[in-house]
Formats: structure tokens, sequence, C-alpha cells
């Protein structure tokens, strides 16, 4: 049964998951048809986009391999719209912590420390300490894209 805190974490990963969830008294039976009638009963949680394949290890499976400090300006533009296409640069990361790969799962930090996801980098570990810093426009200066990420609902500050 458990209480209600798990109930609304189950329902928030399913809701994460692109599957909408009612939390509801259900000792009421009659509860679920009305649920199902479209009557205003419980609390609703919508469903997100469905993640792809991808989003959806890193959010319930992946094990960081290392941690990526994002600059507040850069977190607060990932975080605003969750729809936009989007791309982590170098210019955004103010540190690198761990040593991982590129196509390594990593987690995404504002500068308090307060973890806002998880993404696949496209870069080296020692490469991306190596060049932070450096004023780079080109194209190469990518550290991940939208579809290499997932951000939790919390914002990071």
């Amino acid at each position: 049964w458990g209480g209600m805190a798990s109930k609304i974490e189950a329902a928030g990963v399913a809701a994460q998951g692109g599957v909408s969830a009612v939390v509801a008294n259900g000792f009421d039976i009659d509860n679920v048809q009305r649920i199902f009638a479209g009557d205003d009963v419980g609390t609703l949680f919508p469903a997100n986009e469905r993640p792809s394949a991808l989003q959806n290890w890193l959010a319930q499976a992946a094990k960081p391999a290392g941690r990526v400090t994002v600059k507040d300006s850069a977190v607060a533009r990932l975080l605003r719209d969750r729809e936009a296409v989007k791309q982590l640069q170098l210019m955004d990361i103010v540190s690198v912590d761990g040593q991982f790969g590129a196509a390594s799962p990593v987690s995404l930090q504002c500068t308090q420390g307060k973890l806002f996801g998880k993404g696949v980098v496209q870069v080296d570990s020692q490469d991306m300490a190596e060049r932070l810093g450096q004023q780079l426009w080109s194209l190469d200066s990518r550290v991940m894209s939208s579809a290499d990420m997932v951000l939790t609902r919390a914002a990071a500050h």
C-alpha cells in the first residue's frame, strides 16, 4: 500500500515516462469509473512527452560515470523551455568531475551543487577539462544535445 509520498513518486515516474496517472481514493471503487469518464477525481499527473529509449535509460537505469557542473545561465536556458531543441556547449561548463569517455552518461549539476539532469557526453572528460574556459564557437564545442539528456522537474536553484 505504501504512503502518499510513494504514490506521488510513482505517479511522477509514470508521467515522466509519457503516461498520465491519477492519485485518488481507491476505497471508493466508483472513483475508477469516474476517472475514466473524465470527472475531476483525485490529483492528475499529466503525461510528459514520451522519452526516447536513450532518455528512458538515462532517467531510470544509467549509472553516471562523472559529473559536469553547468553555468547557471545555461541551466536556466535548458530548464526554461523543455520543448526547444537545445544543446550544452563547452562554454556552458564550469568544471568536470571524474574520468569518462565520449558517449558516457554523466550527472548534470548547477554551480550550487544541485543535480538537474543526466546526459550522454560527446566529449571525453580529459578533452573537456583541457578546453574549459576557451572561447570556442565552432560546431565541435557541443558537449550534448537535447536528445542526449533528461532534465529533472525541479529547478536547479
